[in-house]
């Protein structure tokens, strides 16, 4: 019986240290208490052993619902601009265009809010109050998902990716400003271009915006 009960002991203790080497930062030696203790030369009730592997089991359980948890939480979500292509190893969510907003009134406001629009924002023409503020797109653009990345950064002022991280797609920054004199309207949505936005020369209404590179940048990601 001796020979018996420290056997059962030992291939207990031997799962326990199995579980905490393979995910020790998920389950901890405090995050499993068993219920019964046995000592040398005590009988081992059986109900009392299943009610041990029963404890061990339940915590094995909720590791593996932890663990598939932050598997799915690990997916990078990307925007993408100056394409509607998404990079290799990201699967697209929908593709559209990014806009910019003005004020054709002489306060010449500018507006660019570095959104990946699935179908044009407003403002409607039949808005009185709006009927002054024009909107045109800037620019393709995509929202991408990996299964493979856990993080993405955009870094600006250069084109080289942190370590650790891998690059996506270099590109830069842009600004759009009103060209008529005496308007002094600036806008910067600190989105990272893989090719540069519009507005284009050839649309009419847009002619008094203008748009320029503001620096380099890159889009990185982390793998798994």
């Amino acid at each position: 019986m001796q020979r018996m009960i420290s056997h059962v002991r030992t291939a207990g203790l031997g799962c326990i240290c199995l579980l905490s080497v393979c995910a020790p930062a998920v389950l901890r030696a405090d995050d499993l208490t068993l219920p019964h203790t046995f000592q040398n030369g005590s009988v081992a009730d059986a109900n009392q052993v299943n009610d041990n592997f029963g404890a061990v089991k339940g915590a094995v359980d909720a590791n593996t619902a932890r663990i598939a948890a932050l598997s799915a939480g690990t997916r990078a979500t990307l925007t993408v601009y100056g394409s509607n292509v998404c990079p290799s190893g990201f699967a697209p969510l929908y593709s559209g265009n990014a806009y910019v907003w003005w004020r054709s009134t002489s306060d010449a406001a500018v507006a660019s809010d570095g959104t990946c629009w699935q179908t044009p924002p407003g403002p409607s023409s039949n808005h009185a109050l709006l009927n002054a503020l024009s909107v045109d797109t800037s620019g393709p653009c995509a929202v991408c998902q990996s299964a493979s990345v856990t993080a993405t950064v955009t870094v600006r002022g250069t084109d080289t990716c942190p370590a650790e991280f891998s690059t996506l797609y270099t590109g830069k920054t842009y600004m759009w400003w009103r060209a008529d004199p005496g308007s002094g309207a600036i806008a910067s949505d600190g989105t990272c271009w893989q090719t540069p936005p519009g507005p284009s020369s050839n649309s009419a209404p847009l002619n008094v915006v203008s748009v320029d590179s503001s620096g380099i940048c890159a889009v990185c990601a982390r793998p798994q």
